[in-house]
């Protein structure tokens, strides 16, 4: 968590608190399926962790998606979380039931996403 420029007592708190909100929005989205609030936390989560992922990707750091790994972020990470960041769009409701926040809240954090993997395309990390 430091090496993605997180504060030293945000990299000691969200190693211990991400599992278990994620553990409980994952129960939530299956227990509650017409609830909104699961499926809106989510969307919220994975962009905060998408927007993480393109902000640090410049820097060759090591993501710590999905278990410890050595290799560093890269445009595969965005990909496979902008896909995961559709899929929780999706789960906010059908087409009936869309809600216009969600879809702008989603639309503006692919469009910072977009445009900070742009940006970053052309940096090469530090040696």
């Amino acid at each position: 968590m430091r090496a993605l420029g997180m504060p030293a007592v945000l990299a000691r708190v969200l190693p211990v608190l991400l599992p278990p909100a994620e553990a409980t929005l994952a129960v939530a989205l299956v227990v509650l399926p017409h609830a909104w609030w699961p499926a809106g936390a989510s969307v919220l989560l994975m962009g905060a962790f998408t927007v993480l992922v393109a902000a640090t990707m410049s820097r060759g750091v090591p993501c710590p998606c999905f278990g410890v790994s050595a290799a560093p972020t890269g445009a595969r990470t965005v990909v496979r979380n902008a896909v995961l960041l559709a899929v929780a769009v999706l789960a906010t409701g059908s087409v009936d039931g869309a809600r216009a926040t969600w879809a702008a809240v989603s639309a503006v954090v692919l469009g910072a996403l977009a445009a900070g993997v742009i940006a970053g395309a052309g940096r090469t990390p530090p040696s």
